[in-house]
């Protein structure tokens, strides 16, 4: 015959879903106002990037799931995607995923897009961004 499980007894404090339902209107408007706050942040760091990699970028989609969003670019690139990967996180530190991760292509080494996340910290984001432009910048990832 079966085991027998151990029954767990999990106590819940009446009093924490009453707090929420007594206060509905405060931390639904706390709620609201954080909401806004992350979307003003997802919208600078949408823009900065727009702006700052300008020079080269050749389409983009609008932002994707409230954050996310794909950039193409207007030069071919002369690495390979998992070579882009491995050089802008060495040289910047910072970490990106490529065309192939959210498709069933093959890495190319040619033509595809980044996709960025403006999720986070725009102070943060703004210093990843710049390092990221710096290294385009320097030459060696695109064809001449």
């Amino acid at each position: 015959k079966g085991t027998k499980r151990p029954t767990v007894e999990v106590k819940r404090d009446p009093n924490d879903a009453s707090e929420i339902f007594n206060n509905y209107s405060v931390y639904y408007n706390n709620y609201v106002k954080e909401q806004l706050r992350n979307e003003e942040k997802i919208i600078i760091n949408y823009n900065r990037t727009l702006n700052l990699l300008s020079p080269y970028i050749q389409r983009y989609t609008e932002l994707q799931g409230g954050f996310n969003f794909c950039i193409w670019f207007n030069k071919a690139f002369k690495v390979t995607e998992l070579e882009l990967v491995q050089i802008l996180l060495e040289k910047t530190g910072v970490a990106i995923l490529t065309e192939s991760a959210f498709t069933l292509n093959r890495p190319t080494n040619k033509n595809y897009f980044i996709r960025f996340s403006a999720a986070c910290d725009t102070n943060e984001y703004r210093a990843a961004l710049e390092r990221m432009k710096n290294c385009f910048d320097q030459g060696g990832i695109f064809d001449d």
